[in-house]
């Protein structure tokens, strides 16, 4: 557990709002500043300074409230170690994106369970967005993402780097010859939803050679793979994902890379938990197991 004054700054540099602070945690306004003032007095230092009546967190403020998620998430953890020590049973909990959750780990996963029956694995799905909240909360130990993240606010390690494609269905024009961004503008983009991974790295790339989403001639959002896949083998539209994602559909013949003109992309995938977390050897010593198991498998 942390301070309550501690749970307020945390709550400011969120929200960046002494009203919206001072609403979510059910307490005063000036309770809110008097929380922040007694911090700053036992630092020694600014924490929250305003700039063009804008709101800013000052880099020593940046510093505690990184520790202070840290340590928030360690003091939620520390009974689910003190249990491992009755128990015998490692547990480990994460998150992963669709891709990687759903095509690259199942396999690695079903390997783990069966040869190393110590560690009790609870492992969810989600987008990067929300991984991330949730790893912030202390709800995971650490996540698998392909998304950007600051990487100098985290602890993260190299999973795997996978090729990031476009691909069409076997029915479609775009399924042989050459292609520029313009001519694959004329088409439906089908895209994964708001807060995805995969879908903020398209948007960079989109944007580096001149074009957007609103360069489509239209968009359709979905939720899963298995409903994009669907729509693009209908020829309904093009979409762009993970080679591993359509590995199947490419050797069912299904669907179709898109040979995009001077266009090559890979993205990493990364291992990423909290910096200076208190388990990182814990949870480092799960992830060589994991890229170990994976890697095996990659040559069988």
């Amino acid at each position: 557990m942390i301070d309550p004054r501690h749970q307020t700054f945390l709550a400011l540099c969120e929200l960046k709002s002494y009203t919206e602070t001072a609403k979510a945690l059910h307490i005063t306004q000036p309770a809110v500043s008097q929380h922040v003032k007694y911090l700053e007095i036992e630092y020694d230092c600014k924490l929250i300074e305003y700039s063009s009546k804008q709101l800013s967190i000052t880099r020593e403020g940046e510093l505690l409230r990184d520790f202070l998620i840290t340590l928030q998430a360690d003091s939620m953890n520390l009974q689910k170690y003190m249990k491992q020590e009755e128990d015998q049973r490692i547990e480990i909990s994460f998150g992963t994106t669709l891709s990687v959750g759903d095509y690259l780990l199942p396999k690695t996963i079903s390997d783990i369970i069966q040869n190393y029956p110590m560690y009790k694995i609870s492992m969810i799905v989600s987008n990067t967005s929300d991984l991330f909240t949730k790893l912030k909360e202390g709800l995971l130990d650490f996540i698998l993402v392909e998304g950007y993240f600051v990487k100098d606010d985290f602890s993260h390690r190299k999973f795997s780097n996978e090729n990031y494609i476009g691909v069409c269905s076997s029915n479609s024009r775009f399924a042989s010859g050459d292609f520029d961004w313009s001519d694959l503008s004329a088409s439906t983009l089908i895209l994964r939803e708001d807060g995805s991974g995969t879908r903020e790295i398209l948007e960079r790339i989109l944007n580096e050679n001149n074009y957007s989403f609103n360069s489509f001639s239209k968009i359709i959002e979905m939720g899963n793979f298995k409903t994009i896949k669907e729509l693009v083998r209908r020829d309904v539209g093009i979409s762009f994902v993970y080679e591993a994602v359509v590995k199947r559909e490419f050797e069912q013949g299904i669907l179709k890379k898109i040979n995009i003109k001077d266009y090559t992309h890979s993205h990493d995938i990364n291992f990423v938990c909290l910096k200076n977390t208190y388990y990182l050897e814990s949870y480092s010593k799960f992830f060589d197991l994991l890229i170990e198991t994976y890697k095996k498998q990659q040559i069988v």
